[in-house]
C-alpha cells in the first residue's frame, strides 16, 4: 500500500479525434442533357463530395413524388417534389405558386444530411418552364449556387 493514490493520467496531446466526413453516400455523375452516365476511362465515375450533392439536387428536383412505385414505401420520407401536380392541375395565383414551391423545396433539401440550408431562392416562371436559382450551404460550410430550368 502506498502513502499517495495511484492516477493513471491521459495523455490528450496523443489522441487524434477526427470528424468524420457527412455523407448520403457516393453517387454516379449523370448529364441530365445528353440522357448518359459520366465515364472516365469506360468506368462510371463514382462520387460524395459537392458534386453529389448537386446530383442529389437535379434528381429530387425532377423526380415527380408519389408517382413511381419504388419511392411509396417510403411513407413520409417520399422522394422527389410535387410542383408539377400544383402548377398544372390548379390555377393559382403566381405568389401563390411561388411560396408553395419555395416551401415544398426547403422541406425536401433539409432530407438531405450534406445540406445545411438554401437561400437566396429566386423562382420565375416563363410558360412551360420553371426557372430556379438558390445557394446551397453545405455542413462544412462550403457555399455553391444552384441554378435549373424545370420543365413541365
Amino acid at each position: 500500500m502506498a502513502i499517495l493514490p495511484k492516477i493513471n493520467f491521459i495523455d490528450y496531446s496523443t489522441n487524434n479525434t477526427t470528424v468524420d466526413k457527412i455523407t448520403n453516400g457516393k453517387t454516379f455523375l449523370i448529364d441530365f442533357q445528353k440522357k448518359k452516365m459520366l465515364r472516365s476511362n469506360g468506368k462510371l465515375i463514382k462520387t460524395d463530395d459537392e458534386r453529389a450533392v448537386r446530383m442529389w439536387l437535379e434528381k429530387v428536383l425532377l423526380t415527380e413524388k408519389f408517382k413511381w412505385n419504388i419511392y411509396k414505401e417510403n411513407g413520409l420520407n417520399q422522394y422527389g417534389m410535387r410542383y408539377k401536380a400544383m402548377l398544372l392541375g390548379q390555377r393559382f395565383p403566381t405568389p401563390v405558386l411561388y411560396s408553395e414551391f419555395e416551401r415544398e423545396l426547403i422541406e425536401t433539401v433539409a432530407k438531405n444530411k450534406q445540406i445545411k440550408e438554401i437561400k437566396n431562392i429566386e423562382i420565375n416562371l416563363d410558360r412551360h418552364t420553371l426557372k430556379t436559382r438558390f445557394d446551397v450551404v453545405l455542413q462544412d460550410f462550403k457555399t455553391f449556387e444552384w441554378e435549373g430550368y424545370l420543365w413541365l
